[in-house]
């Protein structure tokens, strides 16, 4: 059953001044939680106590709807670091003011990532390039101010520490963690100038993601049809790609497919274990041995870097299409990386004492960065960039 969304619909019968506002709340909240395809309209008329005819006079489509979601949270989100007050311009903001402004529009629309991440693929060409198109200007705005603040900087550099500060502000799309709302938004606000402030990574030559198989070739044609599948589902969305799809990837009849996995679902459930494998052991390796604390964080940090860098496809399917495992397998999913969050918080502790939360904010601020930067191609020509990231994921955790 979807959930519902956290803001108290209006009594039914009622018209409320800003009911489409309400709407698109409810909506975004039952988009962010379940997944577009697990939602219909008339999830979202409940939710907002109307009927669904009376919903379809605001939106003609689910699709419009979840396009009117995103784009009104672009613009809102956006609205926090513009100041209708002055006539500055926004590109003299201070750092500071634009982190500020940048996490107090993220925590006010905090579905806004894995919306636009997740969710946004469901759109046609045509929408999804102008939702592309407000939040490139939104990065401009943060851009040009970052390229006022620090006149030194590259405009390619500045592109990369922009999107290293929205990656680890809107890390909180992506779980649960809390506290009281000052403390919340100082946090985030810090970690977001973190980014805004560090040194770029000099480099004498440009370093491109490693491609590497996704599975291991050793599983032969089960992990050859789980490497095509992941990068189908990647590009296209699990729900879009058929077994014939994968099938033809690899060269073979779809319903030869089904002499090597059961379903689509174990292709995907592939997918996880695979990463949780890798994940896991590099982890595994770290306690076990004689590091030092601060060494054994760097070579957690290093073991996550490694993946998200170098394997696009596969985060991208981790991300977005985790909602398509069945409940057991979703849930197995979601304990795993809640284990490995808190092993690695673990590490940290060994280094400094610090509220648990606070430290599994930074740890996923981190993962998100790195997610984020290993998935947006063009920011891979930036010289230095892989070590730039680096450095964002260390400065992140401390």
């Amino acid at each position: 059953m979807p959930a519902v969304p956290a803001t108290p619909p209006p009594p039914r019968g009622t018209r409320p001044h800003n009911r489409r506002a309400l709407l698109l709340s409810a909506a975004a909240d039952l988009f962010a939680e379940n997944g577009y395809g697990n939602v219909s309209m008339k999830d979202v008329a409940a939710a907002s106590n109307m009927s669904a005819s009376s919903l379809y006079t605001h939106f003609a489509s689910k699709n419009e709807l979840l396009y009117e979601v995103i784009a009104d949270q672009i613009d809102r989100s956006l609205s926090y670091i513009e100041d209708g007050s002055t006539a500055a311009p926004r590109s003299t903001y201070a750092l500071s003011e634009i982190a500020a402004g940048l996490t107090a529009g993220v925590l006010a629309h905090r579905s806004l990532g894995v919306l636009w991440q997740r969710e946004a693929r469901s759109l046609d060409a045509a929408g999804r390039a102008e939702l592309r198109r407000r939040l490139t200007g939104f990065g401009a705005v943060v851009r040009d101010a970052l390229l006022v603040q620090r006149p030194d900087m590259a405009t390619d550099q500045a592109a990369l520490l922009t999107q290293c500060a929205f990656g680890a502000v809107t890390s909180i799309s992506f779980h649960h963690q809390s506290l009281p709302r000052r403390e919340f938004a100082t946090l985030l606000s810090d970690l977001c100038l973190r980014m805004l402030l560090l040194e770029p990574a000099v480099a004498t030559a440009r370093y491109r993601a490693r491609r590497r198989p996704i599975t291991p070739r050793s599983g032969g044609r089960r992990q050859e049809l789980a490497d095509a599948a992941i990068t189908l589902f990647a590009r296209r969305g699990f729900s879009e790609v058929t077994i014939d799809d994968i099938g033809a990837t690899v060269g073979i009849a779809g319903p030869s497919v089904y002499k090597h996995v059961k379903s689509k679902q174990e292709l995907l459930q592939i997918a996880f274990d695979h990463s949780t494998a890798i994940l896991r052991d590099a982890l595994t390796r770290v306690e076990r041995s004689s590091q030092a604390p601060t060494d054994a964080v760097r070579a957690v940090t290093d073991s996550y870097l490694a993946l998200a860098l170098d394997q696009a496809d596969l985060i991208t399917v981790l991300i977005g299409e985790a909602h398509h495992l069945d409940g057991e397998a979703q849930r197995h999913a979601r304990h795993v990386q809640r284990e490995y969050i808190d092993a690695w918080a673990a590490l940290i502790h060994r280094i400094r004492d610090e509220a648990p939360t606070v430290t599994r904010i930074k740890i996923q601020a981190a993962q998100m960065v790195a997610n984020d930067i290993g998935r947006t191609p063009h920011l891979h020509r930036v010289r230095g960039w892989r070590a730039t990231v680096e450095n964002a994921c260390w400065t992140l955790q401390q």
